[in-house]
């Protein structure tokens, strides 16, 4: 579904594209024509893109519902704003794998347990299910830690490096005001001062955003973590089945500390199509790949 979500992303963004550059076609084009483009067909032509627009941002807004109900099958239930900042972000792949991760390492992990019960006192087969146990322990302090790397290495020094250009632009605009200008050259700056101010907004909510999240998955990788090395440890240890299924049932609530990630509210970064579009277009720039 995301992969579905990004290629209607795409296509709206080459039809706009196409609709900038009709309109430039439009400004020399003639009224009336036998073989070629008239000022009429071209808006004609504008006109269906728009609507196409329209169709993908309706099938983005399905697509999300269906990603939300599926969340909420998990037992996550995200507000549409939520959903919007989950799904919008750089980090969507990342927290939707991981959440898909630990729901199948649960259900996995109850079957065990059942598997376990069944077996009685078989030190053999209880032993190769924990070893299973913990394998899965180890499989999600993997996922947590890759996604911490990449929040760390690759999103975070992008992230600043495109607030360091903010900032360096906004200096040069103030120097620029500085000097004489005509009113004209006045009013581009000022633009462009609040241009950089809503840059600058968006990307700092990112940032906040981001190492939310990252904190979030850290502190949900100790207890990761403690788990894991008590499987471990109870693995080459284990003396009798019963003291597996305790294990298995304290350990159940470690599966519960990923479902407890939320997504941080930044409303007004979705309440404001301004600052929406910024922050669409930081998560591009975040999730290209470095040169």
């Amino acid at each position: 579904i995301q992969k579905r979500v990004e290629g209607l992303r795409k296509n709206i963004r080459e039809l706009e594209d196409e609709n900038a550059h009709l309109k430039e076609r439009q400004l020399t084009a003639p009224k009336d024509a036998i073989v070629s483009d008239t000022v009429s067909s071209i808006q004609a032509t504008i006109d269906e893109n728009v609507k196409r627009v329209e169709a993908n941002r309706d099938a983005i807004k399905a697509a999300k519902g269906e990603i939300a109900e599926a969340l909420k099958t998990s037992g996550i239930e995200l507000g549409t704003d939520q959903v919007d900042l989950l799904l919008d972000s750089v980090l969507s792949g990342d927290l939707v794998r991981l959440v898909a991760a630990f729901e199948a390492a649960r259900l996995i992990d109850g079957q065990l347990a059942k598997l376990i019960s069944t077996t009685g006192d078989n030190m053999n087969s209880a032993r190769k299910y924990f070893a299973m146990h913990a394998a899965l322990f180890a499989m999600l302090v993997r996922a947590q830690d890759a996604t911490i790397t990449k929040i760390d290495t690759q999103y975070m020094p992008k992230l600043d490096a495109i607030l360091g250009d903010i900032k360096a632009a906004k200096a040069k605009t103030s120097n620029l005001l500085k000097a004489e200008n005509r009113p004209d050259q006045k009013r581009a700056l000022e633009a462009n001062r609040e241009s950089q101010r809503v840059a600058e907004d968006a990307a700092q909510a990112y940032r906040r955003y981001l190492q939310g999240q990252r904190e979030q998955i850290a502190r949900a990788r100790v207890k990761a973590v403690h788990d894991l090395r008590i499987a471990d440890n109870t693995y080459e240890t284990v003396e009798a089945s019963v003291q597996l299924r305790n294990l298995m049932r304290d350990s159940s609530a470690s599966f519960e500390a990923i479902q407890k990630l939320e997504a941080p509210s930044f409303e007004h970064i979705f309440k404001n199509d301004e600052l929406r579009r910024e922050f669409e277009n930081l998560t591009r720039r975040l999730d290209a790949p470095s040169s």
